[in-house]
């Protein structure tokens, strides 16, 4: 109220014409309320991480007109754009740990579902030109599966586990969809046809123009987006891929368990983070249940009663048990081979030893290891007296982009692979 009427009276005493005051004293309070109240808070699962910007990359705000330069680390959120130049890559990485690689020269619109809104669609992509490597993963457990849209300036791609490739002519709009992995719905939004297209096939989609018969996809073809898509990357979708397929058979004769359980996990770690320290285990052994059953909505897996000591006495067949291993901050130092660069750095680093236990055999029957590690400069955002008050929890965007938030999310996609490695082989 003091400032509104600081605000008047100068407007009063610069205006003699009581019709000029009126309006513009209303302006004042309205722009005042703007700046104090600002925009709603968005949430994690309306950000996209720039995790890596190679070259000429540039990032404009919703609401502007000014094309900024970016860097790896910027997050992208809802109406942002982003625009790579001709031999220029970059990485995006969502949330739920969905992935997609752009290749220059690119046009790229983000959206989001807004905050308490149901929808079913978990996010969506509009590439106007350029090419776009997309993995989407798997939605949670026990809710309905949220589609993942890709808009081209003449298609509409739904997919909601699997990986597409695209490729868009910005002047015609003429858009090549490719699907590597799993299987999506390809609209030619401009004469509302549809067309089912499964992996590994492909479609070219023309405004003005019924859709192309679907070609299959050489694996020279897929080959050749090695030029700007990590071979490592390309072929874990593929033998992802083949690993659904089997998946999938053996779902359907029935030769899977479909319920197993997981303890909480010990820790034999001493990190400095007193808070974090008190039951990491347990907080971590909870965040693989729900990334596990993310993975494969057809299995349930449950966290054990804190009661269960053993994994005879858990009620199920198989049983994960695992021992926090790793869980601290490293201090790091990086000097250039020509001596003449000099950089400090943190490491967060969280690993973890796991066990499947099988009661028919009563014996651990799978063993595996996994670290996920994750560097930033040093600063007080990177340390231990930062990190520590941040509520451990990945649904935190604070923690969830920390540099341990990071390490975690890498541990425990590492340990998914494995544990569903084992089971489907």
């Amino acid at each position: 109220m003091l400032i509104c009427r600081h605000i008047f009276v100068r407007v009063k005493a610069s205006f003699n014409h009581t019709r000029g005051i009126v309006p513009l004293f209303v302006l004042c309070i309205c722009l005042i309320a703007h700046n104090l109240c600002g925009a709603a808070p968005q949430t994690t699962a309306q950000m996209v991480l720039l995790d890596s910007a190679e070259g000429e990359t540039f990032i404009k705000r919703s609401g502007t007109t000014t094309w900024k330069p970016a860097a790896s680390g910027d997050t992208l959120r809802n109406n942002d754009m982003l625009q790579i130049k001709h031999g220029n890559t970059a990485r995006c990485l969502w949330p739920d740990t969905s992935c997609a690689y752009i290749n220059g020269d690119a046009r790229v619109l983000f959206n989001f579902t807004a905050p308490g809104q149901k929808s079913m669609i978990s996010g969506s992509v509009t590439i106007y030109s350029g090419e776009l490597f997309l993995t989407v993963h798997r939605p949670t457990v026990r809710v309905a599966q949220k589609e993942f849209k890709l808009y081209t300036p003449c298609a509409a791609i739904s997919i909601n586990d699997g990986s597409a490739a695209l490729k868009v002519d910005g002047r015609s709009g003429l858009s090549d969809v490719q699907i590597i992995a799993g299987s999506a719905v390809v609209r030619n939004t401009t004469l509302n046809s549809n067309m089912f297209l499964k992996a590994p096939f492909g479609i070219t989609v023309r405004r003005d123009q019924a859709a192309s018969t679907a070609v299959a996809l050489t694996d020279g073809r897929i080959d050749s987006l090695c030029q700007w898509v990590p071979q490592q990357v390309l072929d874990k979708v593929r033998a992802d891929h083949l690993s659904n397929q089997r998946r999938n058979r053996i779902i359907i004769s029935g030769r899977l368990e479909q319920k197993f359980t997981v303890m909480q996990f010990s820790s034999a770690t001493k990190a400095k983070g007193t808070n974090h320290q008190r039951d990491i285990g347990s907080a971590i052994s909870r965040m693989l249940v729900t990334r596990l059953n993310r993975e494969d909505n057809r299995i349930n897996i449950i966290s054990a009663d804190p009661k269960v000591s053993t994994p005879d006495s858990a009620g199920t067949r198989f049983v994960l048990h695992g021992t926090v291993t790793t869980f601290d901050i490293i201090n790091l130092a990086q000097i250039s081979i020509g001596a003449d660069e000099y950089r400090e750095l943190s490491s967060g680093r969280v690993g973890f030893d796991l066990s499947l236990y099988d009661t028919l055999p009563g014996e651990d029957v799978f063993s595996a290891t996994v670290l996920g590690e994750h560097a930033g400069k040093k600063s007080a955002a990177n340390s231990w007296n930062t990190i520590d008050t941040l509520p451990f929890d990945l649904e935190n965007e604070q923690f969830a982009t920390s540099i341990i938030g990071l390490a975690l999310t890498q541990a425990l996609e590492d340990a998914v692979a494995k544990i569903m490695d084992y089971l489907y082989q």
